[in-house]
């Protein structure tokens, strides 16, 4: 299995951003390494290295880049885009839960790096309950709320869909997303949302749950190289999304600050041994 490289690199960072970050992103890097062989590959047969790189110069060809930025000035901006070599990067703001955001779109770029893979349904239009349609295939975005997250270390994570999500009818036993949170196929959590195309109607549909259950049809997809990329401009993530649940994001921070306590001690009882 050919294995797929990710680089993170923190880039325009204000210097004391800058040095929390270099602190903190070979913890947060081991703890996304960890997520991606032992929760991802397992279910969807991807394998990868995650690296933390200080520098972009610093990055080795092959790899594909995901920024860590202090801001990203448009809301289309965030998130999966591809370069002119139609190679994957993604950006993402540095925020309280940029370790989610940062593992939502590692995810995605693993399983489709292209984000233009489809998958056939029954469309959950109630108008149209009999037709079939093609699902984009948006490995967290049902799920995407942190609500959701889980925890790696002390590092907030992202839930994502397992292939069952995509199954034509539920079974008993399934696991539909990592955590379990997914109840059946092609359900949608609040926060989260779902793409795709109906053929017969000829045009592109979301289900959004973002404050309540409305499906709404999408402004054509002409040309687009990647249609991950196009569904990010029109329907960026609200705040809250990310930023609700600051209960969960408290406890992991708790839990990050006791392992790092931990790895202290341990690296004084190392350090011993060198004497």
């Amino acid at each position: 299995m050919l294995l797929r490289r990710i680089a993170v690199v923190p880039e325009r960072l204000t210097r004391e951003h800058y040095e929390k970050v270099a602190r903190d992103l070979s913890r947060v890097t081991a703890a996304l390494q960890t997520q991606v062989t032992r929760d991802l590959c397992p279910l969807w047969h991807v394998e990868a290295t995650v690296s933390a790189f200080t520098n972009i110069e610093d990055v080795p060809l092959g790899h594909w880049v995901v920024f860590l930025k202090e801001s990203i000035g448009e809301a289309d901006e965030l998130g999966f885009h591809l370069d002119s070599h139609n190679q994957p990067y993604a950006l993402v703001a540095y925020d309280k839960s940029w370790t989610l955001s940062l593992s939502h779109e590692i995810l995605e770029i693993l399983v489709d790096p292209s984000g233009n893979r489809l998958v056939a349904g029954p469309s959950l239009d109630p108008k149209h309950p009999h037709h079939r349609v093609r699902y984009l295939l948006e490995l967290c975005d049902p799920c995407e709320d942190s609500a959701y997250s889980y925890t790696i270390d002390g590092v907030v994570v992202s839930d994502f869909i397992t292939p069952h999500y995509h199954d034509p009818q539920g079974t008993s036993g399934a696991r539909y997303s990592f955590t379990g949170a997914l109840r059946g196929p092609r359900d949608v959590l609040p926060g989260g949302y779902l793409t795709w195309e109906d053929p017969v109607l000829g045009a592109w549909y979301q289900l959004n749950v973002v404050q309540k259950r409305a499906i709404k049809k999408l402004y054509a997809i002409e040309n687009a190289r990647s249609l991950r990329e196009h569904v990010n401009r029109v329907t960026p993530p609200p705040a809250a999304v990310f930023h609700a649940n600051s209960a969960k994001m408290k406890a992991a921070s708790n839990r990050r600050a006791a392992g790092a306590e931990a790895s202290a001690a341990q690296a004084r009882a190392l350090r011993s041994l060198l004497r």
